[in-house]
């Protein structure tokens, strides 16, 4: 026989099943009364044999190791080319390196394919990461290097906590593809990402989602504990784990509840640990307390202080219609209510009707209060 024929097992191979059931059927005595191998019904005796305490290895072609299984009892099924195995437990390698650990209540081992399907109280490890997932139902393929679990699922993981309804494994990429109700929660700081459909690259150590996805921050240690501060929401999202920034796309907005603003744009990158929100793309900022809009092409908020840094076509505006302003560059400090506006200075209010233009300028826009500097001031009051 060759010793590297693929759907081979090591302790106990199929080519060993084939031998012993020739062996078993080849030495049974034929029927007398009829003169041939089936029984009374004219059905093929269906060919089975159970062992027990048996350890399964399947090798590849080129005699490097795929699967490795041990269980209490195994039946092995000659018409399907299977064999069903109680309590396995097992390891899974690619290129002959181990790449999961796995365990389940019962399972089926496929000759052909060299599929394993293992079901109830399903266990993978994933050794390198040390990624530990449970679900219903686990599902090996080794010739797509993927392997699925389904059914309730849950991943523990050091830097994240994820339940979906299907996880894809690609041991190759280290990729896994999270499907179902996604949720994932990161360890330190708290927060939940939610999506239905979400990749997790765990050699980046980047969470990604291309479908709409929200973002909430908590301030406890578990998510059941307490509810959100914060929620941001965006039609497509990522959060790279190490740097601990969350990244928002297309229609992103960002609640915050200190300081009490909405931040909007198709672009908002959250940093978890620094507590800033950046974006280099037009934003909207809206504080319904002090009925303030301010818009911007770009902006910083540092989330401590409660400051704004705004530049490139700032302007701010009454939610009321009291008043606008427009500026190169402004910081608005929003604790103290307060804004410096420096380069071409535009402010505009109804009552009195009145125009002010100058370099810079400083002031309260609630109580239209607004002191100009820096230069020639030009206000042109409209009768």
């Amino acid at each position: 026989m060759n010793q590297k024929k693929a759907a081979l097992f090591v302790l106990v191979s199929f080519a060993f099943l084939w031998l012993l059931f020739g062996g078993v059927y080849g030495c049974q005595k034929p029927n007398n009364s009829n003169g041939n191998q089936e029984g009374n019904s004219g059905e093929k005796v269906e060919k089975s044999l159970t062992l027990k305490d048996v350890t399964l290895e399947q090798f590849s072609q080129d005699g490097k190791l795929i699967w490795k299984v041990i269980s209490p009892l195994a039946k092995y099924e000659d018409g399907a080319k299977l064999a069903l195995v109680e309590q396995p437990v097992g390891e899974l390698f690619r290129d002959g390196v181990l790449v999961y650990k796995i365990q389940a209540k019962s399972g089926q081992l496929f000759e052909k394919s060299n599929k394993i399907l293992l079901q109830d109280d399903v266990v993978a490890t994933d050794v390198r990461s040390g990624a530990v997932l449970q679900g219903g139902e686990l599902e090996w393929l080794p010739g797509e290097d993927l392997l699925l679990i389904r059914e309730n699922l849950k991943g523990t993981h050091p830097q994240l906590l994820v339940t979906a309804k299907e996880a894809r494994l690609h041991s190759r990429d280290r990729r896994m593809e999270l499907s179902g109700q996604v949720v994932a929660t990161t360890a330190e700081p708290v927060f939940q990402l939610r999506s239905e459909n979400l990749v997790w690259q765990m050699a980046a150590q980047l969470v990604e989602s291309t479908t709409k996805v929200q973002i909430d921050r908590y301030t406890c240690k578990t998510p059941s504990q307490c509810t959100p501060t914060d929620r941001a929401t965006a039609n497509q999202g990522k959060m790279n784990l190490a740097k601990k920034t969350a990244t928002l796309e297309k229609n992103a907005s960002l609640d915050l509840s200190k300081p009490p603003v909405n931040v909007a744009g198709d672009l908002i990158v959250w940093n978890l640990e620094e507590k800033t929100i950046t974006s280099d793309k037009p934003l909207t900022i809206l504080h319904e307390q002090q009925k303030t809009i301010i818009k911007a092409q770009k902006g910083k908020l540092d989330v401590p202080s409660n400051i704004f840094y705004l530049s490139e076509g700032v302007s701010g505006t009454s939610t009321e219609g009291q008043f606008d302003l427009a500026s190169d560059q402004m910081m608005w400090d929003i604790t103290k209510e307060q804004i410096e506006a420096e380069g071409n200075v535009v402010y505009r209010q109804n009552n009195p009707p009145m125009t002010t233009r100058g370099k810079k300028a400083f002031g309260k826009l609630q109580d239209r209060t607004i002191t100009f500097s820096g230069g020639e001031v030009v206000t042109d009051v409209i009768p």
